[in-house]
């Protein structure tokens, strides 16, 4: 990247506004993984089950609502 006068970066409060947001962020989350490990804490695991409302028998066609609309282009 050419910058003016030879200059090799390009200060500005935006940016270090976000440099400094983004160094909270990561140190929050630093702090909170160090907690768990030096405390052990429990992790939780979530586990699901998958309930099916429809079985394989149920028929799913045009006289049922179901309907698909498709276009060929030449784009």
């Amino acid at each position: 990247m050419k910058l003016d006068q030879g200059k090799d970066d390009v200060k500005s409060m935006v940016g270090s506004l976000c440099s400094i947001i983004l160094l909270i962020v990561v140190a929050g989350y630093v702090y909170l993984k160090t907690d768990v490990l030096i405390s052990k804490k429990d992790v939780d695991i979530l586990s699901t089950v998958n309930d099916l409302h429809f079985t394989p028998d149920d028929v799913f066609n045009y006289e049922n609502g179901l309907n698909f609309a498709v276009a060929l282009t030449s784009y």
